[in-house]
C-alpha cells in the first residue's frame, strides 16, 4: 500500500513529467553516484541515482557509446560532465552534439581540472597564493610552510604540507605545482553557473577524523563535512563574483566550483577551480534549474522548483544531519538545519 499515491500526488507528478522534467540532457562519464558527490552511504546514492534518473534526460558514456537504439535529442541543452574521456568525446563525435548545445566544453575542462595549468593561467593574480612549479625555485623563491600539489588528483590526495626548506628537499616525491600556505581560518567550495554563484558549502574538517591540509599524510584524503550556507549571511559574495569573472575571461566554463580559504583578514585566496566538481542530489538541482531557464529563455514555475526542493533536496541535505551536528554548529552562516529537519518531518506527516 506505501506505493500508492493520493489523487493530488498524482496530479503532481503528471504534471512534473509532462510540462518540466527531463528536459535537460546530463552527459556524464559512467561512474557512480559516489564519485559524483563524493557520499559513499546508501541513502546518498539511491537520492543521487533518482535526481539524476528522474529530473534529467541521462547518458553515461561509457556503456552508452555502444548503443545504437539510443536517439539524443540535439535539441535539448546537455551539461557536459564527461571530462576529456575518450567515450565522452566519442559520443558527443557519434551523436552529432550541437557545441551551442553543451555547456561545459572538452578544451575548456581541462584547463579548469589541471592544477599546474590553472596556476600558470592565473600566475600574477591577486587572489591566487603564490606559486611556483620546480622544486628549486619553492626552495629559493617562497615563504615556507607550502603547499605541493600533482597537477591532476582528487580529494587531496598526493597534496602535502612541507614546513621548511629542509624537509622539502629531502622529499623524494614529484609535484607540479607549490604555492605558499595560507593561514586560513575558513575554507568554502562553492559552486557557479556562469558568473553566478548558487551555492556555498564551508568545508569543515570532520571532527572525528581531523584530516585536513595542516595534518594528513601524503596518501590520506582530506575529510570534510560540507555545511551548507545561508547565502543571505555570507559577507564576500561581492568580491567573489568580480573573481569568477576574472576566472571565466580565461577558461569559460559554465558549470563549475572554485574551492578558496579566507584568511584572518577577511582576504579571498583560490585555491584551484574544477568544472568536474562533486555535485550530488541537491547541487544536481540547481544546475537543472539554472540551464532550463538560460537555454530556453524562461523560467521555472515556484510550484515546480519547490516541488524538487521537497522531494530530493531537503532529504539529501539531512541524510547525515545527526552525525554531523557538532561541525554544522561551528559554521557561522550555516542554513538553519534544525529547523529545516522540523520542516521536513512535519511534511512526511502530512
Amino acid at each position: 500500500m506505501s506505493n500508492l499515491l493520493t489523487f493530488d500526488e498524482y496530479l503532481i507528478n503528471e504534471r512534473l513529467n509532462e510540462d518540466f522534467l527531463k528536459k535537460v540532457i546530463f552527459l556524464r562519464f559512467g561512474f557512480s553516484s559516489k564519485g559524483m558527490s563524493g557520499r559513499d552511504d546508501p541513502k546518498s546514492i539511491l537520492i543521487n541515482d533518482k535526481v539524476a534518473d528522474e529530473v534529467f534526460l541521462t547518458y553515461k558514456t561509457d556503456k552508452d557509446i555502444d548503443d545504437d537504439s539510443i536517439k539524443v535529442d540535439t535539441n535539448l541543452p546537455i551539461i557536459y560532465y564527461g571530462g576529456t574521456r575518450d567515450s565522452a568525446l566519442a559520443f558527443l563525435k557519434k551523436h552529432k552534439i550541437k557545441k551551442e548545445n553543451l555547456y561545459n566544453k572538452p578544451e575548456f575542462i581541462q584547463l579548469s581540472g589541471n592544477k599546474k595549468k590553472f596556476h600558470k593561467l592565473f600566475e600574477n593574480a591577486y587572489f591566487i597564493p603564490k606559486t611556483v612549479f620546480s622544486k628549486e625555485d619553492a626552495v629559493n623563491h617562497l615563504t615556507f610552510p607550502i603547499i605541493a600539489k600533482p597537477a591532476t588528483g582528487h580529494s587531496g590526495v598526493g597534496i602535502q604540507k612541507f614546513d621548511d626548506r629542509k624537509d622539502l628537499l629531502k622529499s623524494k616525491d614529484e609535484f607540479d605545482t607549490f604555492s605558499e600556505f595560507v593561514d586560513f581560518k575558513k575554507e568554502f567550495r562553492l559552486l557557479f553557473f556562469k558568473d553566478k554563484c548558487i551555492n556555498i558549502d564551508e568545508r569543515v574538517t570532520n571532527l572525528k577524523t581531523k584530516r585536513d591540509i595542516r595534518s594528513k599524510k601524503k596518501d590520506e584524503t582530506l575529510d570534510f563535512v560540507y555545511v551548507k550556507q545561508d547565502m543571505a549571511k555570507v559577507p564576500f559574495l561581492g568580491e567573489i563574483k568580480k573573481i569568477a569573472k576574472i576566472v571565466r575571461a580565461k577558461i569559460p566554463i559554465d558549470v563549475f566550483s572554485l574551492d578558496i580559504v579566507i584568511n584572518e583578514n577577511n582576504k579571498i585566496f583560490v585555491l584551484e577551480t574544477n568544472a568536474a566538481t562533486g555535485i550530488g542530489a541537491g547541487k544536481l538541482l540547481k544546475f537543472y534549474i539554472e540551464v532550463y531557464e538560460d537555454f530556453f529563455g524562461s523560467g521555472l514555475p515556484r510550484w515546480f522548483t519547490d516541488e524538487l526542493v521537497k522531494k530530493y533536496n531537503d532529504p539529501w541535505l539531512l541524510i547525515n544531519y545527526s552525525k554531523q551536528k557538532k561541525e554544522i554548529a561551528s559554521s557561522e552562516w550555516a542554513i538553519d538545519y534544525e529547523e529545516l529537519s522540523k520542516k521536513t518531518k512535519k511534511t512526511k506527516k502530512l
